[in-house]
């Protein structure tokens, strides 16, 4: 069986894209989209299900990480529902809570600003009112002025934790675009591969020797005559 050096380099040459390619590409997203993926919802979840909760009007000693940080007050109304289908009115204001570090220094706290913050707890909807930002990790001392008892979340603004992480999810939607270019090209490629080995199963067989191997694996495969062997070149 004789073939010219262009139709021999064509057969050789496996039909793309290349397997190793598309494996190499699958590999990569995944890599890269579910670590990002975790590393940016872990910092959500945390923020919605450990708060600091206590009951108003008291004063409590936490460890708070250096961040900005909202009160929220329980609005007496259930979490079960939109957080948007109340007004969500608070009554407590800046000046109700007093914040301090451990050297006794005083932190600022201010109004809540025009995001409306909401988080549920309890079963309860809680509604930020006031804010303070913590200048270093350590531990405060959170002060609440209130004329009727009613609890206290105090827990990073969901705003805040949410663009601290959007470089992540901005990585997790890169990884994804590369496992799904690797899923589509190793499809494509499984395709033509197949359809390959189909035409070479009803040609004509070709005489014993070496020949351009079909399944793509190496360059040279032997033909005994009767069947593909192991030996490669």
């Amino acid at each position: 069986m004789k073939m010219s050096i262009a139709e021999t380099s064509k057969a050789a040459r496996p039909p793309g894209p290349s397997l190793r390619v598309a494996i190499a590409l699958v590999v990569a997203g995944i890599a890269i989209s579910i670590p990002t993926f975790i590393a940016g919802i872990v910092p959500i979840v945390r923020t919605m299900t450990t708060p600091i909760r206590f009951d108003a009007p008291s004063r409590v000693r936490v460890h708070l990480g250096k961040a900005t940080y909202m009160v929220y007050e329980d609005t007496g109304q259930s979490s079960i529902g939109s957080p948007f289908s109340s007004p969500g009115r608070v009554t407590l204001t800046p000046g109700d809570v007093t914040v301090s570090a451990a050297d006794n220094a005083s932190v600022e706290v201010y109004d809540r600003g025009t995001v409306r913050e909401t988080l549920s707890s309890g079963g309860d909807q809680f509604v930020g009112a006031a804010r303070f930002t913590t200048p270093a990790s350590g531990d405060y001392t959170v002060s609440v002025r209130s004329t009727t008892r009613k609890a206290i979340l105090i827990a990073r603004p969901l705003s805040a934790t949410v663009g601290s992480v959007l470089g992540w999810f901005a990585l997790t939607g890169l990884g994804g675009i590369v496992l799904f270019v690797g899923i589509v090209l190793l499809i494509v490629g499984s395709v033509r591969r197949g359809r390959s080995r189909n035409a070479f199963a009803y040609a004509a067989p070709p005489s014993p020797g070496w020949h351009p191997d079909p399944w793509g694996a190496a360059r040279w495969r032997y033909w005994d005559g009767y069947r593909w062997t192991e030996h490669v070149q």
